[in-house]
């Protein structure tokens, strides 16, 4: 239109059947029409009566349907009609309709959409029910069940709409008078949405005017003149479901007269693994809840960058524009529909404003279960969502002042503090905490981690200092997020993420000096005190309590020093002098093999176990020749071995040369041999080694299967001896060049065998995720006797990364001696296996390698051919 004169203003009057305000009906039942059925399908005719007398408007007839379940009639309103409520009466009892739905459609046989999903009483009385404003000529009236009886009886169904004598307010515009055309929008649905019959339009008005709705308008004169080119009424867009991040379906649009229960629900599903067997690892998928017709979508990146959906109506043909806040979403895709139209683009990052809003709201933090659409208010503490929720508006594409924005979205907000953590399981170098996640549905969906952060102490003699706080992140699960995690669920931080305030400190707890701490050993020392440990729990790696409490397992002749073999000895008659676990006796072929009784938590992620032995009492041996003695000695046999095994807590292998562990299954040992057998490839009768056949096969004492042996000890027998055996998963350079490591031909065994899932991955060798080292320590506890190459973690199958420790001895036919332990501790170092994936070349591009330190390139125009023994 285009004009001129001194009016600014323009109006719009219209008229319409919907009464401002009210819902009132008035007398339009549609279902009234003269000398025509309204019923014109039915799933059944009925047995006793007509299925058309259900809308006949005589409550003295009645449909009876022939069954109890999905029963229907399809009601012709002759044109189309906006519908508001619905009336329903039947003859009461259990025969009445119970669950029901009242269905539009756009023809008699065609699809059927429901509008509504009501429930009716088995009384007699008519009942009516409020329905969300539809239009349309074919309904149906669709009966999902009764109240208890076999059949279906109806007396009278009516739909009910406003009239169209009503003439609401007018609307008023703004017009240019530049004698120019323009293109004005007047926004009729947000006065009301429903059927439009008369429409009047005034090119210019007299008007006061009124604060904050409209300014001053002149009156037209005569002179003034206006052209209209054309008047389109055209629905305006209609955005109901924004799906994308964490989505919360709703049966019902939020509107303010709605009054109805907007609790939302999500379609989640749970991915729950196990590491380790133990530590739950979770994500969680979220997907559209089928038959939901409204939707929001919550906890979306802060950065931007997500694919969200809009479904709705009315977006135009092509070409619509999506805005988050007033900032543009890019890479729409318009995607027209048959009834909804589908828009998906890209989200923008937050705006600062909205940002800020985020901060402030969530500075005292909320729950989030009761917000619904964006227009209720938190029950628990007053602050709305609508606060911080965004605006997501859809732009006509073909007539750009055809809009439509609601809140329904919602940037990801910092999640609330986590309350006083529970310290328990205390060991070293560890300890377990529990915690209580948030207890809101929809905060809890969008947790994906948790911050730890904790703050070391050290007490001195002038008080306690405290370290600088350090932090790391557990926890993982989020939708179509791959999170690597370690064995105790820790991972980086997500990049875009959220992060919240730490809640409450635990208490101060002290960590153990050892795990294991045996200063002497006594028969209460035996007993298992696990059970009147205070901080217990559960742990996340199937550990029940610390350690440091659970005693000592005695297997074959171990036993304590002046015991017999059972916890009822002399403890107090020994008390001044200390005591040992005596591991065998002076006597011919014994076997014995005392552990810890628990099994300790990932010695595969580091150890240092520190213990001190005593080889006595030697048997005397004297050789013979043609029956006549040729040399006697006093020296015993056959030694003994601190072992790591994964058989339990009774293990025990054979006598003799076996040393006690020479038969248990999945083991490493760390033998200190006193007696020379050549028929087992040793090297002198005064040496330590390193004794291992993996999981696959039984253990064993022969000199082939050594990872690397040493007699550079000093004498094992008649003197007390500290030993010290440290492992740590990670090589260093350190170590290899070390003039005490050795890699024996065993050691390759490992590097060339491997099953199908095991080591670094299918059909992989055991140790191909990396190798480690084993340290030996004999007197001298700074200085290695004896560095061998090891990968504990693929060289032992543990139950759930943990192994049972402890020592075996053994005494030979002819020569034997006790074998005692003194002292022992030992600590699990929990130290961080770092992995390095192979460097990915892609065709085309080369490789810099160098081969016995002179730099050669692979690929291009040369070539680098490395021989077999080739340092690479």
């Amino acid at each position: 239109m285009r004009s001129s004169g001194a009016a600014t203003l323009g109006r719009v009057e219209l008229r319409t059947g919907r009464l401002p305000g009210t819902t009132d009906h008035g007398l339009n039942p549609w279902t009234t029409r003269d000398n025509a059925s309204v019923v014109v399908q039915s799933s059944s005719s009925g047995r006793a009566s007509n299925a058309s007398l259900s809308a006949d408007g005589d409550l003295t007839t009645l449909w009876e349907a022939s069954s109890s379940t999905n029963e229907w009639v399809t009601l012709d309103l002759g044109s189309t009609r906006e519908v508001t409520a619905v009336r329903v009466q039947a003859p009461g009892g259990e025969s009445n309709p119970r669950n029901f739905r009242l269905q539009r459609g756009l023809s008699a046989g065609g699809k059927f959409s429901t509008v509504a999903n009501l429930t009716l009483g088995n009384s007699s009385d008519a009942q009516d029910f409020a329905v969300p404003s539809s239009n349309g000529r074919f309904w149906r009236f669709y009966v999902l069940d009764s109240h208890g009886a076999e059949n279906i009886t109806l007396r009278e169904v009516e739909l009910l709409g406003p009239g169209d004598t009503t003439l609401p307010e007018p609307l008023d515009f703004e017009v240019v008078n530049d004698d120019a055309f323009h293109v004005y929008y007047v926004p009729i649905h947000r006065t009301f949405q429903g059927l439009l019959t008369q429409l009047r339009l005034r090119p210019g008005i007299e008007a006061e005017e009124i604060a904050g709705r409209r300014n001053a308008s002149l009156s037209p004169s005569r002179g003034d003149a206006f052209e209209l080119d054309w008047v389109r009424i055209v629905r305006a867009p209609r955005v109901k479901r924004v799906r994308g991040c964490i989505d919360v379906s709703y049966e019902w649009p939020d509107t303010p007269e709605s009054g109805r229960d907007l609790a939302g629900v999500s379609n989640v599903t749970a991915a729950n693994g196990l590491i380790n067997g133990f530590l739950r690892l979770g994500r969680t998928q979220f997907s559209t809840v089928e038959g939901a017709e409204y939707g929001t979508t919550k906890s979306c990146l802060q950065g931007g960058g997500e694919i969200i959906t809009i479904a709705g109506e009315a977006f135009g043909p092509a070409n619509a524009k999506v805005f988050v806040d007033g900032s543009p979403c890019s890479h729409v895709v318009h995607t027209p529909g048959s009834e909804e139209v589908e828009l998906s683009c890209v989200s923008p990052p937050v705006t600062a404003t909205t940002a800020a809003e985020i901060l402030e709201a969530t500075s005292a933090y909320s729950s989030l279960c009761d917000v619904g659409l964006g227009k209720r208010n938190s029950s628990d503490s007053g602050f709305s969502y609508e606060e911080w929720a965004s605006t997501i508006e859809v732009v006509n594409g073909r007539m750009p002042g055809l809009k439509h924005g609601v809140r329904y979205l919602s940037y990801q907000a910092p999640p609330p503090p986590i309350g006083k953590p529970f310290v328990s399981n205390v060991a070293a170098y560890s300890v377990d905490l529990s915690w209580e996640p948030p207890t809101d549905y929809w905060q809890a969906l969008s947790v994906t981690g948790y911050q730890v952060g904790w703050r070391s102490f050290t007490s001195t003699a002038a008080g306690t200092d405290g370290s600088e706080v350090e932090n790391d992140t557990v926890g993982a699960g989020e939708e179509e997020v791959e999170q690597t995690v370690d064995l105790y669920g820790r991972r980086a931080p997500l990049p875009e993420a959220a992060t919240g305030n730490f809640g409450d400190a635990s208490s101060v707890v002290s960590t153990l000096t050892e795990d294991i701490l045996f200063e002497r050993f006594n028969a209460n020392r035996t007993l298992n005190h696990s059970a009147s440990h205070a901080a217990a729990t559960l742990g996340p790696r199937g550990q029940w309590s610390g350690e440091g409490h659970y005693g000592l397992q005695l297997v074959g002749t171990a036993q304590i020093e002046n015991c017999n073999r059972s916890a009822s000895c002399c403890d107090a008659f020994n008390d001044t002098t200390g005591s040992c676990s005596s591991e065998s006796g002076s006597a011919e072929e014994e076997a014995a093999s005392p552990y810890y009784c628990a099994a300790l938590a990932t010695p595969g992620q580091g150890f240092d176990t520190t213990f001190t032995f005593r080889l006595s009492s030697p048997s005397l041996r004297c050789n013979t020749m043609d029956g006549v003695y040729t040399h006697c000695r006093s020296r015993g046999a056959d030694g003994l071995a601190f072992v790591i095994q994964g058989e339990g807590p009774t293990a025990l292998g054979r006598s003799g040369v076996g040393m006690g562990y020479a038969g248990i299954s999945n083991m490493v040992a760390v033998e200190f041999d006193t007696h020379y057998n050549p028929e087992m490839l040793e090297q002198f009768e005064n040496h330590v080694s390193v004794q291992t056949r993996g999981w696959r096969h039984a253990g064993s004492a022969h000199g082939s299967h050594s990872l690397g042996s040493t007699p550079n000890v000093p004498d094992l027998t008649d003197q007390e001896v500290t030993a010290r055996a440290v492992y740590t998963p990670i090589v260093t350079p350190e170590a290899v060049s070390h003039p005490n490591f050795q890699a024996s031909f065993h050691f390759g065994t490992f590097l060339a065998q491997g099953d199908r899932n095991e080591g670094g991955g299918e059909g992989a060798a055991d140790w191909a995720t990396g190798i480690g080292t084993l340290s030996v320590y004999v007197g001298n506890l700074d200085e290695p006797c004896l560095v061998v190459p090891l990968n504990l973690e693929a060289t032992l199958r543990l139950n759930h990364g943990r192994g049972f420790v402890g020592f075996t001895a053994g005494t030979g036919k002819d020569t034997w001696q006790v074998h005692d332990v003194l002292r022992w501790s030992f600590s699990s170092l929990r130290q961080d296996t770092p992995h390095w994936p192979p460097p990915m070349v892609e065709e085309g591009h080369s490789i810099d390698v160098a081969v016995n330190d002179t730099s050669c390139v692979e690929g291009g125009g040369g070539s680098c051919t490395a021989t077999p023994g080739t340092v690479l």
